[in-house]
């Protein structure tokens, strides 16, 4: 797939051998620490470098950006003035950059973007406005191409979308997620890394290139290598399912990011500005008229739109065969615009309170209620990012024991649909050639990438699949008993002895009512 393959060229760059100065940073680490100091030295190199980091050789399944947060802030401190030293000297810029940029992240705050619900965006400054279209779409992307997100929006009647799909970039890991529209034959997991059905359960996955991805309940936390987050809700509505996508950037790379959360520099007036986009319209405050507002939504879904829509050779999605992102584009959407105007005042009330029960942000109040009213959509607050090091204590490692994702076995070599799950409307049921329907959960202890070798070992979330294949000749033999009168025949053959005359039982019929005959 000409997406797929792009994406994967830029990454595939070769190494730059740079070693000079480097050993002093590698010897300020492990002075920190003998075994996580050499790991984190090692993953620093290999991110600056976009390849697969070691594997970990301690307890703790943290990303490097989460190991950084841990070193004291001398250490830290000594590590920055190594790397501009050297990049003062006039080595390799590009690394040293990046290795500055890396030491640095622990000290930044972040911007927090989100696209929930009949698409509301809210950017990383805080702007909001509503999105009902359908297509696929960058929702953020990093100018330094580490980070990338992307969503798909299916259509809802005439006149909604949600999110029903989301593609990262995370440092050079392909990640997705679908609520529905599955790119191949397994319906057992949400998940696909480098386009492979991946089962996750309640720990942590290890990206190859350092991030991570922790599950609780039905909400996917993505973390990447160099502090980034994304934290995906898988939710349902009234027909199908659909996801709330809530993204986390640094402040330290303000004005850096481009996409429909904006550019992340603090500022709200310049977050649907751009090149291709012209004025936006004049945004309508209440009481002003209502072709205002319709006038912003149209100039949103249409102009705003098709800025940030995505073309197929930039498309971090997997697909099923025959289709591309235009299978998922309609332009027409929405066909009809829906404001407040349309909502009379005993269902607004209603609204409202359900919302301020469940603690919405009252400055999402007004998204909130407009899903409730027309979807029923259950309010969603703003997902918070639980931080994996708070409270952790490193102790020292005595013994090193390779810390990989766990292996799980696969109860069928072939691969099944769960039992009872059936295709909703317009999901893919038919899986794409060399896209595996369902690998292994969790992944094999080998490194990433001959866990890509054998991975195709199926999952089937039945415990006892169906027997198809290993016993079609027995099935046939208790078939009789599907007759209505099998046993009249061996009865007398049975009871013969004890009773010498066996002809007189039927005559008390009359006694036996409601028995059986």
């Amino acid at each position: 797939m000409l997406g797929v393959t792009a994406f994967s060229q830029l990454f595939a760059q070769e190494k730059v051998v740079n070693r000079n100065d480097y050993t002093k940073v590698q010897q300020e680490l492990e002075k920190w620490d003998p075994v996580r100091g050499p790991w984190l030295s090692s993953s620093l190199e290999s991110m600056s470098n976009n390849q697969p980091i070691p594997d970990r050789t301690f307890p703790e399944r943290f990303t490097p950006h989460q190991m950084l947060a841990m070193v004291p802030y001398e250490t830290r401190s000594s590590v920055l003035s190594i790397a501009n030293n050297a990049r003062q000297n006039g080595q390799d810029q590009r690394f040293w950059s990046n290795i500055t940029r890396y030491v640095s992240s622990p000290n930044c705050q972040y911007f927090s973007g989100r696209s929930y619900g009949d698409p509301h965006l809210v950017s990383f400054d805080g702007a909001r406005n509503s999105f009902q279209t359908v297509g696929e779409f960058v929702l953020t992307k990093s100018s330094n191409g580490e980070m990338e997100v992307q969503t798909r929006q299916r259509p809802m009647n005439d006149d909604f979308s949600l999110n029903t799909a989301v593609a990262m970039n995370v440092a050079g890991d392909r990640v997705c997620l679908y609520a529905r529209d599955y790119p191949d034959g397994n319906y057992s997991t949400p998940l696909r890394i480098d386009g492979r059905a991946v089962q996750l359960n309640a720990s942590t996955y290890f990206l190859e290139h350092g991030g991570t991805i922790k599950k609780i309940n039905n909400e996917y936390t993505v973390f990447w290598p160099s502090g980034e987050s994304v934290v995906v809700q898988m939710r349902n509505s009234r027909s199908s399912g659909f996801m709330n996508v809530t993204v986390n950037v640094h402040d330290c790379s303000r004005g850096n990011y481009n996409g429909l959360l904006g550019n992340a520099d603090g500022d709200t007036r310049n977050d649907y500005s751009g090149p291709g986009l012209s004025p936006r319209p004049v945004f309508a405050s209440s009481g002003e008229a209502d072709y205002l507002n319709r006038q912003r939504q149209a100039w949103m879904a249409r102009e705003f739109a098709e800025v940030h829509r995505i073309q197929q050779m930039n498309s971090l999605f997997d697909y099923m065969a025959g289709r591309t992102t235009e299978s998922y584009t309609d332009r027409s959407y929405p066909r009809v615009f829906r404001d407040f105007n349309d909502i009379n005042r005993r269902q607004l009330e209603r609204s409202r309170r359900v919302c301020e029960q469940r603690g919405i942000d009252p400055r999402d109040m007004q998204g909130c209620m407009y899903d409730n009213t027309f979807l029923g959509l259950e309010p969603s607050p703003r997902a918070t990012v639980p931080d994996p090091v708070q409270g952790t204590v490193l102790r020292p490692v005595t013994g090193r024991v390779t810390n990989v994702n766990p292996t799980r076995p696969t109860p069928n070599p072939t691969p099944v649909r769960p039992t009872g799950t059936t295709a909703r409307s317009g999901d893919d049921a038919v899986g794409r050639p060399g896209a595996a329907t369902s690998p292994t959960s969790g992944s094999t202890t080998t490194a990433p990438r001959e866990r890509e070798q054998t991975s195709p070992r199926p999952v089937t979330t039945t415990p006892r699949p169906q027997p198809s294949v290993s016993t079609p000749r027995p099935v046939p033999t208790p078939r009789p008993t599907t007759r209505p009168t099998p046993r009249p025949a061996p009865k007398p053959v049975v009871k013969p002895a004890p009773r010498p005359t066996p002809k007189p039982a039927p005559k008390p019929t009359p006694v036996q009512r409601g028995g059986r005959r």
